[in-house]
């Protein structure tokens, strides 16, 4: 076997050898290694002389398998000695798998054509693939062009049909329990709780006008009249909100079926729900409710609400475990009791102003539950739902504090306070509180806020709020 080297092009920053193993033929017939060329002039010098180098010992060895090959040469040798021949032998096996197809292919050239293609090889056989290649591409263009001719007709069809509200037989006789159930198995929100609150909404307008009632015979007034029916002030959010949910329901049964509506009419369409009115953000200050003649119990559930912005089921939902009185960090998590926060978000590191320890370790000292923070109290008239150790009763398939709303508002007006959602005005005296303070960056992290671009900007919420809790931030108020 004739030995080779390789040389090396400065000026044109290519390395050229012939191989040993890759082999081509001269006029004569007679073989000889390939000459081959491999761009290096990107790379350092000290790589471009190692890699003529390590190929010259490839070239002397002249090794079948990288197994047999000299270690610990460049990686780039030994790609431009081994890739070569694994590219010969792809050509050599392919050239087989061409030989076994032949018997087979020689069965599509037409007998009147077999002595034209005869002695040909594989060019008669590329012939055919190219006519039937040819003949493929024809039909199939032809083919989309009648179908978007045909999507085309069908949607200026559709269009039309919405516009005069004309209705086939078979449209006419669907009710809305049918429009419901599509609406129900295409209908997708944020999460499931959405979800399902959306179709519950949806379903109360719909038992009004009518389950079996066919779609055909719902006109706009018939819609405003049933919202009005479940919410008589025509200004109130609710009934905006409802209204907005019936638009949505009849937009969405109004798609083709390719979108997963019904195709039918939108009655809703010219409807205006109008925009919710911006209603007084009132707050309630904590400490003021701390200074009256309540129970240790009370006081501690003003902490929570008012001083570390926790909504009532969470106050509700509290264990002693989730309070961390070395570290003075509130860590809520999921309960027995209440297994599903309100968010994703709801789940996190809360630190308080400093006066809620204080109450809270009041409260600890005369506590007569080993689990929970705020049992179940007894309450003057006995409540409906039954005696348990806890607030929560299942309501509408989730979990609510039933009693404990009524029960925190009969505590204060006993203590001379008479006001309406105490516990929502703490909350949002905790939230207007540390924006005040210039601590917005803690809101989201602190009080569970469900708003998706401002909780984008706060990665890392437990590095923020044991950072707070650490240097005291939050302070006193």
């Amino acid at each position: 076997m004739a030995r080779y080297t390789v040389s090396f092009n400065l000026a044109q920053g290519k390395v050229q050898f012939r191989h040993p193993h890759v082999l081509v033929k001269d006029d004569r017939g007679r073989a000889y290694g390939k000459p081959l060329k491999f761009g290096v002039g990107k790379l350092t010098a000290k790589d471009q002389g190692q890699i003529v180098d390590d190929l010259n010992k490839l070239l002397q060895a002249a090794p079948l398998l990288r197994s047999e090959a000299p270690t610990g040469l460049h990686e780039k040798a030994y790609a431009f000695y081994f890739d070569p021949m694994a590219e010969q032998a792809e050509r050599i096996r392919q050239q087989k798998r061409d030989e076994a197809l032949r018997p087979e292919l020689e069965t599509l050239i037409p007998k009147q054509h077999a002595g034209e293609y005869r002695g040909r090889g594989n060019a008669a056989y590329l012939d055919i693939i190219s006519g039937l290649t040819t003949q493929v591409t024809t039909l199939t263009a032809r083919a989309n062009e009648e179908t978007k001719k045909r999507e085309q007709a069908e949607s200026e069809l559709e269009g039309l049909t919405r516009a005069v509200g004309y209705q086939t037989e078979e449209q006419k006789k669907i009710t809305l329990q049918q429009c419901l159930e599509q609406f129900t198995a295409t209908v997708s929100c944020k999460s499931e709780r959405a979800r399902s609150d959306l179709i519950r909404k949806v379903t109360g307008v719909l038992e009004v006008l009518g389950l079996h009632t066919p779609h055909c015979r719902i006109r706009r007034v018939d819609i405003e009249a049933a919202v009005t029916k479940l919410v008589p002030d025509r200004k109130a959010t609710e009934h905006i909100y409802k209204l907005r949910d019936m638009k949505r329901f009849f937009r969405a049964v109004s798609l083709d079926e390719n979108n997963g509506g019904l195709g039918l009419p939108d009655p809703a369409y010219a409807i205006k729900p109008g925009t919710p009115r911006a209603t007084a953000r009132e707050t309630l200050d904590p400490l003021l409710l701390l200074d009256l003649n309540l129970d240790d119990y009370w006081k501690a559930f003003v902490a929570c609400l008012g001083l570390a912005g926790m909504r009532l089921s969470e106050a509700a939902s509290l264990e002693w475990t989730m309070l961390d009185f070395d570290e003075k960090i509130i860590r809520l998590v999921e309960s027995e009791q209440y297994p599903e926060l309100k968010s994703a978000n709801s789940v996190r590191d809360i630190p308080p102003f400093a006066q809620f320890w204080d109450h809270m370790e009041k409260h600890k000292q005369t506590a007569t539950h080993s689990v929970l923070v705020f049992p179940k109290i007894v309450q003057r008239r006995p409540s409906k739902h039954g005696d348990k150790d806890h607030w929560f009763v299942m309501r509408k398939d989730k979990p609510s504090a039933v009693d404990l709303p009524g029960a925190f508002y009969a505590a204060l007006k006993v203590a001379g306070v008479t006001v309406n959602e105490p516990a929502r005005r703490l909350r949002r005296f905790f939230q207007t509180e540390i924006q005040a303070r210039g601590l917005g960056y803690l809101l989201d992290a602190c009080a569970g806020n469900t708003q998706d671009v401002r909780r984008a900007h706060y990665l890392n919420r437990l590095r923020i709020v044991s950072e707070a809790a650490r240097t005291g931030v939050v302070g006193k108020l």
